[in-house]
Order: structure tokens, then C-alpha cells, then sequence
């Protein structure tokens, strides 16, 4: 018993990725709807504020204080990569509300999730 409790271990530890996959397909098959942010509406005035803020005028002008706190570190330091972070951060800052909002605001119908899975076993699931 003890050597069929080893190859078990054995074959588990070889193959996690293999594991992974399988229990990920069959979840898939389980749930029917997936909803996601599809509650708590009493913070969605203080959601559009922030949004209104970070896309609006106040948005833009941090996103160009933070350019321009990046091209004066660049001349004192004397190299590029302030610049670099100081238009990464101001990008960011900018898209980051319509990032949120995609993936919170997803939802996946369990057909599709079934069909999906379908394409990309190429066939093998009927």
C-alpha cells in the first residue's frame, strides 16, 4: 500500500501543471454564471467621483506634475529612467478606472465558458 501511496505522490508532483489544468476544466463544467462586481452599489457615488477626478482635469494636471517631477529628477540625476516612471505613473493614473471597470464588470455566460473550453480542447470534448 505504501508503494501505490508514493507512485500517487510521485505522478502528483510531476505533473502539477497537468493537475491544475484538469481541475480548472472541470470547475469550468460546474459553475453555470459567473457575475463579477455585480454588487454594492452604495459606493458607486464614490466610485464616479474618483473616476471624475483621476479622468478628469484634476487627472491630468497630477499626470503632468508627475512628468515634470520626472524630467527635473532625470536633469539631476542625469539619466532617463525618471521620465520613463514619471510617464508609466501618469498613464497608469489615467487608465486605471477603465481597467478596473473591465475587470470587475465582467461577466461570463456558462455557454460560452463551455464553447471556449471546446475550441481548445480541439475537438476532443463533444
Amino acid at each position: 500500500m505504501n508503494d501505490k501511496f508514493e507512485k500517487a505522490t510521485n505522478f502528483i508532483k510531476s505533473n502539477k501543471m497537468s493537475l491544475a489544468m484538469l481541475i480548472t476544466m472541470v470547475a469550468a463544467f460546474f459553475f453555470t454564471n459567473v457575475h463579477a462586481g455585480s454588487q454594492g452599489q452604495e459606493f458607486s457615488s464614490v466610485y464616479d467621483m474618483i473616476t471624475g477626478w483621476a479622468q478628469g482635469t484634476l487627472g491630468r494636471i497630477i499626470c503632468i506634475a508627475i512628468v515634470l517631477v520626472g524630467i527635473s529628477a532625470a536633469v539631476k540625476n542625469g539619466t532617463l529612467m525618471p521620465i520613463v516612471i514619471g510617464i508609466g505613473a501618469a498613464v497608469t493614473l489615467y487608465n486605471a478606472p477603465s481597467i478596473v471597470e473591465g475587470i470587475l464588470s465582467a461577466t461570463v455566460d456558462a455557454n460560452v465558458a463551455v464553447e471556449s473550453l471546446r475550441n481548445v480542447s480541439n475537438g476532443l470534448i463533444k
